[in-house]
């Protein structure tokens, strides 16, 4: 399961992923994310990721999370932030270069509250 939703007045755009999330429904996420992608300025906008309720483990959506994030950070986001799962960081396996790559374009909030007060100012 999968949501996006843009709220244009805090300019940001939300993608909740959750339940037993599979490569399929990764494909659908991606393809309706070009779309929202093309209607925003990106560079207006903030980006949040909330996987807090996603049931599937890393190793069975590896390569959608990796292309998903390629994708968010290439749209040139003016931030993008996830909301921490426990132990998703840690699951993604990343190598040392990779994390701190990673951690420099993204940023890790511990709930979705936190990360709207930060964007709100």
């Amino acid at each position: 399961m999968y949501k996006i939703e843009i709220d244009n007045d805090v300019k940001v755009v939300l993608i909740t992923v959750g339940g037993y999330f599979n490569e399929e429904q990764g494909k659908e996420l991606i393809n309706e994310y070009k779309k929202v992608v093309k209607e925003i300025k990106p560079k207006q906008y903030s980006l949040i990721l909330d996987p807090s309720s996603l049931k599937s483990s890393y190793s069975d959506i590896e390569s959608t999370i990796r292309n998903a994030f390629k994708l968010f950070i290439k749209a040139g986001f003016k931030e993008i932030i996830i909301i921490e799962k426990e132990s998703f960081l840690d699951e993604m396996n990343l190598g040392k270069i990779e994390k701190k790559i990673f951690l420099s374009v993204i940023k890790i909030i511990p709930s979705l509250e936190e990360a709207l007060k930060q964007i709100s100012g």
